[in-house]
Formats: C-alpha cells, sequence, structure tokens
C-alpha cells in the first residue's frame, strides 16, 4: 500500500461528511425546545374558568403540594367520582416521584370518564414523564382522535414523535397545527424544525424563514435554519445564522459546529478549529473533537489532529468515525502501519457503513 492510495480523509469528502454526521452536527435537538410541559395537568384543564378545583390546580402548580393535597381529597369527600380531583391527585404523585401511585389515580380517573380527551391528554403526559413512550404516544393519539381541533394534545404529540426521531409522523401534525392557523409563526417554527430533523432541508427553510420576524431569538429555530443552510450548500447564510444565535447566545455549542462547518466550507480552516474549539469547551463531544482533529489535519498539523481524534475517542472509544480518520492520518508513517490497521479493523467492526479505509489498508 501507498500513501496515495489510501481514500480521502473526512475533510475532503464535505458532502460524505455531512451525510455521516448530520445526525450528530448538533449537540441540542431541533426539537429539544418543542417537548410540552412537564406538568401531567393539560393547560386547559388548569385555566379552565369556573373549575371548583382550579385554586388546589393553583396551589398543586406553584409547589405547595400539601394544600393541593388536602383541597383535592376534600373535594372527593363531597364529589367521590369527580375524575379531575383524580386527575390532581395523579398529577401530585408524579410530582412526588410515585410512579406507582400516579398511574393508579389516573386509572380511576380513566375508569370514571374513558372518552374525555382532556384526561386521555393528560395520561398521555403522565406516561411521558414516566418514559413510557408506546403508551404515551397511544393516549395522545386517542386524544387527538376524540378532539380533533384542540391544539394541546396534537402538540404533543407531535414533539414526542420528533423526540424520538419519527420526524415524518411528526410532521404530519404540525402541519395539522400550521392548517388550522397559518398566520401562528411559533406554529411554522416548528413545523420548520420538524422538516429539518426529516431531512427536508429546503421546506425546513421556507416555513423557518417565514416565522422569523417573531422568533429572532428563539435558539432552536436558528440552529435548525442554520444546519438546512449548510446542507443545503449555502454556507454563508449557514455562517451568518449561527452568528445570530451565537450573539443571543454564546453557551449554545451546536451553534459553533454549525459555525465551524461553514467556515470550513468556506475556505477558513483556522477560524474553523476555534469554532470546533469553543464547542468543544462548553459541551464536550466526539463530533467536536473530530470535527476538530478534520479541521487541523487539512491545515496539515497532523500532529494536532492526532491529538483531536484521540480526544474523541477517550470521550467515546467506540466513535467509528474517529478510529477511521486516524488510520487514515497514521497510515502514511511506515512505522504505524499496523497502529493504523488496527484502528481501521475497529472502525469496521463498529460501524462498517462508516469505515471506508479498511480494505485498502
Amino acid at each position: 500500500m501507498t500513501p496515495t492510495s489510501i481514500p480521502a480523509p473526512l475533510w475532503q469528502r464535505p458532502a460524505r461528511a455531512l451525510a455521516v454526521l448530520a445526525a450528530l452536527a448538533v449537540s441540542a435537538p431541533p426539537h429539544a425546545a418543542l417537548m410540552p410541559s412537564p406538568s401531567v395537568i393539560p393547560d386547559t384543564v388548569q385555566t379552565s374558568p369556573g373549575n371548583p378545583l382550579t385554586a388546589a390546580y393553583g396551589a398543586l402548580q406553584a409547589g405547595r403540594y400539601a394544600e393541593a393535597e388536602a383541597t383535592f381529597i376534600g373535594h372527593l369527600a363531597t364529589h367521590p367520582d369527580d375524575p379531575m380531583a383524580m386527575l390532581g391527585l395523579s398529577a401530585l404523585a408524579q410530582t412526588q416521584n410515585d410512579a406507582q401511585g400516579a398511574r393508579a389515580w389516573m386509572h380511576k380517573a380513566l375508569q370514571r370518564a374513558p372518552q374525555n380527551a382532556t384526561l386521555i391528554h393528560a395520561n398521555g403526559r403522565l406516561a411521558q414523564a414516566q418514559e413510557r413512550w408506546a403508551d404515551a404516544i397511544s393516549s395522545l393519539e386517542q386524544a387527538v382522535l376524540l378532539a380533533p381541533q384542540a391544539a394541546g394534545p396534537r402538540s404533543d404529540l407531535a414533539a414526542l414523535l420528533l423526540k424520538l426521531g419519527r420526524a415524518p409522523e411528526a410532521i404530519v401534525h404540525f402541519q395539522a397545527l400550521v392548517d388550522a392557523a397559518p398566520d401562528d409563526l411559533t406554529r411554522r417554527s416548528h413545523l420548520g424544525i420538524a422538516h429539518v430533523a426529516a431531512g427536508h432541508d429546503a421546506d425546513g427553510v421556507k416555513y423557518l424563514e417565514s416565522a422569523q420576524n417573531g422568533h429572532d431569538d428563539d435558539a432552536m429555530a436558528l440552529s435548525a435554519l442554520a444546519l438546512a443552510y449548510q446542507r443545503l450548500g449555502n454556507h454563508t447564510r449557514a455562517l451568518h445564522t449561527s452568528d445570530r444565535l451565537i450573539a443571543a447566545n454564546a453557551g449554545h455549542a451546536s451553534a459553533w459546529l454549525i459555525r465551524g462547518d461553514a467556515l470550513m466550507a468556506l475556505q477558513r480552516g483556522d477560524a474553523a478549529v476555534d469554532a470546533y474549539a469553543r464547542a468543544e469547551a462548553l459541551a464536550p463531544s466526539p463530533v467536536a473533537a473530530l470535527k476538530r482533529g478534520s479541521a487541523l489535519e487539512r491545515l496539515g498539523r497532523n500532529g494536532d489532529a492526532e491529538a483531536a481524534y484521540r480526544a474523541a475517542l477517550a470521550l467515546d472509544p467506540q466513535f467509528g468515525p474517529a478510529h477511521n480518520n486516524l488510520a487514515f492520518l497514521i497510515a502514511s508513517q511506515p512505522a504505524r502501519r499496523d497502529e493504523a490497521l488496527n484502528a481501521a479493523r475497529l472502525a469496521v467492526t463498529i460501524d462498517n457503513s462508516r469505515a471506508t479505509y479498511h480494505d485498502t489498508l
């Protein structure tokens, strides 16, 4: 094997690099800001005028748990079949980390009103809070069927589907929300974020740009927009958008990663190294270290590049792309061919689809 026979490293294949690392490029996923309130009780219950339990819900939300419990129990003493009081006790149990008690009270509430969309929505939120994802989706889907015009259940369902990596399904619900309120900039922004998460970058840009006037400081929207610009090859706009995000929040690690990617595409390697280093300092990750190593390698700083790849592997010894790039980097040194081959074998073992250098070595 000769050094010139080795395939180009990651930094020399920008299109492939984006494809391989697209899902890893942002340390905070675009859906993070879309997740519903941690409260089990839907907002429609907490704000319902004339609800005799409004004071109890208010005490619960304010953290006055003893007062809330006494009020709910007192109400059940005179209204033993009121499912909304049972819902309150379910939410109270969940705040106190009593998962079994929360499910028991929710079950009692649903027995009293099995077709109540608000209760079913709350049951979905409870399942989500307890990370019972299948149960959460099932309940939220049922709530949407029972109340198709209600924004709450559909919004929670869309956000959960997005969180679970089911962006195409989430888009259907975000689109329905936009169709119901076309001028709602928040809904348009959420739809755009979902499109970017699904890889529909042009559609994502369309909705995110249309929502920007009302969301100039929305970190998740700006992050998704910058990533979409970058993947579409509009590196100047990606850089500008990442800079806007950094101006609003200099601690946003993903913005520094996207900034580094844009700078690399614009042939500004030194600045890219600095951007990746900032991302690493804010949120250490093997992806940031890998990208820094690729940028350093492009600048001919091979010793620093190797150190960066090893930093990535220190964070995640099973991070295949770092083994892959390390194999290429050291393969040109005759005394280290065995070490390079070992790194390439590790890359193949971890993920054959991402390891490109083993056969050549």
